[in-house]
Order: structure tokens, then sequence, then C-alpha cells
């Protein structure tokens, strides 16, 4: 991926490096994660043992490309096979990792699991940052960490990722280390990471069908009772020269029905899937059509700006025919899609496709699909052909001609001053107008987000918009917000 800049490109990397976020489960590494790399790719809860697997994600620094890795949680011994698999992810970040940032908890205080690590940690020989986060407050217990010498770590910094305190402290001392020449920056190129595809959708609609119909064998349990897939399973798949990770997750029940700790457990991995993925399928059992639950899971994917395509499975049973030629019927599948966009208006810009999973049909028009949608998902306006005729400003301030801006708090019409976009995985664009009322109206940025799918040819999109007061200090933090995260 390439960094979103006004021209396009970014400037010549002069060597990547590997850091490991590790510490206690809820000491705070996910959120530590995201405000380092800049986007809520790691799941956020206060239970333990959210993060489910490593989570990578790059970061370009004063010309370093730094690859984060989030980890599950540090603990001194598994209990069952689980927490073994989180053990073991842990210590093969830390194999891997060139940098790690050791992450503890302030406000407790040192524990012995703490201490633990902290003894692997120094055995690898490897230069530690210790993070003492939640330290927004006067009453932290960090006073306890320097009576034991911080471990004996010489790099500390006091952190709180709430209130995004010494984050860039955090990113300076890993670039000192290697000014020093602690760490050696690797020839690696940035790799493109590869597209999280989550399916998600209610127990028993053949989500795991169709992946085994994607993957063409049967590498996930597939069975008639609901709700056996518990957990989420992470498969890498390939296609036409890409790298896919397809990402099986339970389906998730109505509140009311989960009652048993391990359904509670699958139904936070449905919602962290959400979070986690780039692109979610929503799979839908066409023989019951569009339920409460299906427009829960289409709103969460609308609400973290997810890419979302809509499969309709089952196509044989609900046309009652093995036919292809019946299943290719034209017009039942427009009263299909038709039945379903009515029920999920408010994700207008999400493709529907239809398959049966069962006889393999329309598995390729799916893999086409997501492949079409990817790219819209990486549209960069400063590589497209739009650039090359219009600025993004001039190009917005074309589409709000039309359209009767609203007064802003201090009684001003806003007024488009700027615009830039600034990140992709969706394309999201930042805004600058001279004044901007107390709440955006909706409407407003439904507009500009159907305006720009239709204009600049992403229709699959679903497009971010950030309103932004256009001040002095604008120019100045406009580098920092477009930098690629």
């Amino acid at each position: 991926m390439k960094e979103i800049t006004a021209k396009g490109t970014r400037e010549e990397s002069l060597g990547s490096l590997k850091v490991a976020i590790v510490g206690r489960p809820n000491v705070g590494k996910s959120s530590i994660f995201n405000r380092l790399v800049g986007r809520d790719k790691s799941v956020v809860d206060e239970t333990e043992g959210v993060t489910r697997d490593i989570v990578y994600a790059w970061r370009h620094f004063r010309g370093i490309d730094i690859l984060f890795m989030d980890t599950a949680g540090y603990i001194d011994e598994a209990s069952d096979d689980f927490l073994e698999k989180l053990l073991t992810q842990t210590k093969r970040a830390i194999d891997e990792a060139d940098i790690i940032l050791f992450t503890v908890d302030a406000r407790e205080g040192p524990t012995s699991v703490d201490e633990k690590l902290a003894e692997e940690l120094h055995k690898t020989g490897k230069p530690v940052i210790l993070l003492l986060n939640k330290s927004e407050t006067h009453r932290v217990k960090d006073e306890e960490f320097e009576d034991l010498n911080y471990f004996g770590f010489q790099e500390v910094i006091r952190t709180s990722a709430t209130q995004k305190m010494n984050i860039d402290e955090i990113l300076f001392s890993i670039l000192d280390l290697v000014n020093a020449g602690n760490a050696k920056l690797r020839s690696e190129k940035r790799s493109s990471p590869r597209l999280r595809i989550g399916f998600i959708g209610r127990p028993n609609v053949g989500k795991s069908s169709l992946i085994n119909a994607i993957l063409g064998s049967e590498v996930n349990l597939v069975s008639e009772i609901p709700g056996t897939t518990r957990d989420a399973i992470d498969i890498a798949f390939s296609y036409r020269g890409k790298e896919y990770l397809l990402i099986d997750t339970p389906g998730l029940r109505r509140r009311a029905r989960i009652e048993e700790d391990l359904e509670k457990f699958s139904a936070k991995r449905s919602l962290g899937t959400i979070k986690f993925a780039d692109l979610l399928i929503l799979v839908i059992d066409l023989q019951e059509g569009v339920t409460r639950q299906d427009k829960r899971l289409s709103g969460l994917v609308d609400e973290y700006n997810k890419g979302l395509i809509i499969v309709g499975n089952k196509l044989d049973l609900a046309l009652k025919t093995e036919s292809f030629k019946e299943l290719n019927n034209a017009q039942r599948r427009y009263e299909l899609t038709l039945s379903i966009r009515e029920a999920l208006s408010f994700v207008e810009w999400a493709p529907i496709t239809f398959t049966s999973a069962k006889l393999r049909f329309g598995i390729s028009e799916l893999l086409q699909l997501i492949s079409e949608v990817e790219a819209q998902l990486n549209y960069n306006f400063y590589e497209s052909s739009h650039s090359q005729i219009v600025s993004l400003k001039e190009l917005i301030h074309n589409l709000l001609i039309s359209v009767p801006l609203p007064r802003g708090s201090s009684g001003k019409k806003m007024r488009l001053l700027d615009a830039k976009q600034i990140d992709t995985l969706p394309p999201t664009f930042l805004l600058y107008f001279n004044d901007l009322p107390e709440k955006i109206p909706k409407s407003l940025k439904l507009y500009i987000q159907r305006s720009l799918r239709r204009t600049l040819n992403i229709p699959y999109a679903p497009i971010k918009i950030l309103f932004k007061k256009f001040s002095a200090s604008s120019k100045q933090s406009e580098r920092r917000e477009r930098t690629w995260r």
C-alpha cells in the first residue's frame, strides 16, 4: 500500500522494523497498537483475551516502515489448549520482533506475571521499551515500578492510550534506538497485507460451507447443527495472484438467547470480526429472507465503515431446483435482489450476489466481486485519472454547488476551503470548512458519499467523510493527518 499524499506517493523507505507489543491481558496493548497505527485494527474490550491472534499493521515514520504486532496477552502458564495457543503466539511475536514494547498497567502496579515476562524479555537481548500505560491520573502506582528499577529496562515511557498521552514519544524512542545502533533496519520492503475477509451471519446460514466451496475442500467443520463454529477461524487464501485471509465466525443470535458463557464468547468473536476485517461477507439464508439480526449486523458494518458484500445463499433451496439454468434466471434473481435491497436500504452501496454452497454455484462470481470491491476500498484519488483533470477540492466544491450548506456555530455559512484524501480501506476524505455547525446534518454526509461514489466510479465503497474547521494550525497538522498509518 502507498501513503496517501498530495502527490500520491510517500518518501523512500530507509528500511523496516518489526515491533511487538507484549504484556499481560487487559493492560491496554490493543489500545496502544491502535493509537500507534492510527486505525482501529485491534478489537478493544475490557474482557481479557479479546485479541485472538497476532494483529499486524504498518506505520511509516521518519523514513522507516514499522510493522507493529499486537499480541493476545502473556500468561505465566497455560491451563488449556486455547491459552497455550495465545502463549505460543506471544512468544512467536517476541522472536520475530526487532524492538519490544513491554506494556504494563501503571494503576495496578507490578504483578508476578509482569516480573516473569520481564525476565523472559531480558533473555532475548533485544531492545525493550517499558510502557507504563494508564498513567493519565496522579493516582497511578508507577512509583512501584520505580522501586523495582523498572525491571532493569532503560527506556521507560508513561503512556495513556485513552488520552493519547506520549504516543509520539514511543515512535521517537524507536527512532532513537535505530540511530544509536541498538536496532538494525531490515532490508525487506513493506509488503501489502492480506485483505481480511470476514464471513458473518446467523447460525446455520452456510458460512462455513461457503468458505469450503471457495477453497474447494472441506477445511472447516460443517454441520447441520446451528452453532458448530464456536470460535473464529482464519484461513490464508490466494486468488489471481492476490493474498486474502478468510475469517469464519460463529453465527450471531439474539442476545436473549445467549445464555452459556461459550455462546457469549462466540457472539463477541462475531462482533469483533466486523472490527478486525477489511471486508465483510454477510451470508443470508434465502429461504428465511432478511432477518432482524441481518439488519443488525449490516448496521454494525456500516457504523465501522467496512466493505460489505451481501450473499444470498441456498439459492437452490429457495428456488426449489438444482438446475443451473433456473439458478441463473435473471427475473428471479432480480426479484430477490429487490427484496434484499428494500430490507437493507441503509447499505445501498453493498453489492448483492447469490450462491449455492452445496452446488458450488456462484462462487466464481463472488470471487470476482471480492476483487472488484477490494480495488474500490483501496481507491486513491491522487493516483486516479480524475486527479489529472481536477483537484479534489474543486471536484467536491462542484458537487456542493447546488446544495444548501448550513450555517456554522458563529453564524457564518459553511464554505469549503480544502479537501484531502487521508486514507483507504475505506477511502477517507477530510474536508476543511471555514466554520462548522455543532452537528453536521446526516443528509449532507450521505449526499457527499453518494456523489463521490458516483463521480469517482467506486459504487461499492463505504466512503468515510470527516469534517474539520479550518484554522491556522490546520496546515501544520495536515501532514500528520494525511500520513499513511
